[in-house]
């Protein structure tokens, strides 16, 4: 009988680059462990094939060029502020117009409960100008209703009651911006209203009907 003698084995592949050993070498540690341990029954291009493709899945870092650094340019940024900077000069007048129309209000309200409390008076002494012990009007006025708003910063003041704006059968009142607030130069100026009801304005350069609204 002839025995046969199998095959060698196929010569090692060699060492240089691109051979399946520096992959392997490179990643062995994340090779499984049973092929860790039989790396000598494993086919050389298969064992290859496997160090080549599992970096991608065991989530290797990707090359430096594919990825992307994220960011601003000067032009993106510039063209921001710009933007911003129209909004701001649309919505900063309307604003301010806003917060001075509540302002008057203000001064209104206050002025018109002081002409009710005027009639109150009136009914209560027969006279505007002074209560029947002979005290003045504008003392006995509440302090709260001098001033408006009732709280807080002051933007208007009402002015004293004399000779020259009150006597026994008529009055007018003026609610008077305070200089150096921010009501101080306001188109409207002050507010002023008599024992008739008649409502107007002092100083201003918008018409009654435009503030008193």
């Amino acid at each position: 009988m002839t025995l046969h003698r199998p095959p060698s084995p196929p010569a090692p592949l060699p060492l240089g680059e691109g051979s399946f050993v520096k992959p392997l070498r490179d990643w062995h540690t994340k090779l499984p462990r049973c092929v860790t341990e039989n790396a000598s029954l494993v086919a050389p291009h298969t064992l290859y094939t496997m160090t080549r493709l599992m970096p991608n899945h065991l989530g290797a870092a990707r090359p430096a060029q594919a990825r992307r650094d994220y960011g601003f340019t000067l032009v993106e940024i510039m063209i921001v502020v710009v933007i911003i900077g129209i909004l701001a000069a649309i919505a900063a007048p309307a604003y301010t117009s806003h917060i001075a129309k509540s302002r008057r209000a203000d001064a209104r309200v206050q002025l018109l409960q002081v002409a009710q409390f005027m009639e109150r008076f009136y009914s209560a002494n027969d006279r505007y100008d002074q209560d029947r012990g002979g005290n003045g009007v504008f003392s006995q006025i509440p302090d709260k209703l001098k001033r408006a708003p009732a709280e807080g910063e002051q933007m208007y003041a009402l002015v004293t009651l004399d000779s020259s704006n009150v006597n026994a059968s008529s009055y007018t009142l003026t609610m008077q911006p305070v200089s150096g607030s921010p009501m101080g130069s306001d188109p409207c100026g002050s507010f002023t209203i008599n024992q008739e009801g008649m409502k107007g304005v002092v100083g201003a350069t918008l018409s009654r009907d435009e503030c008193w609204k």
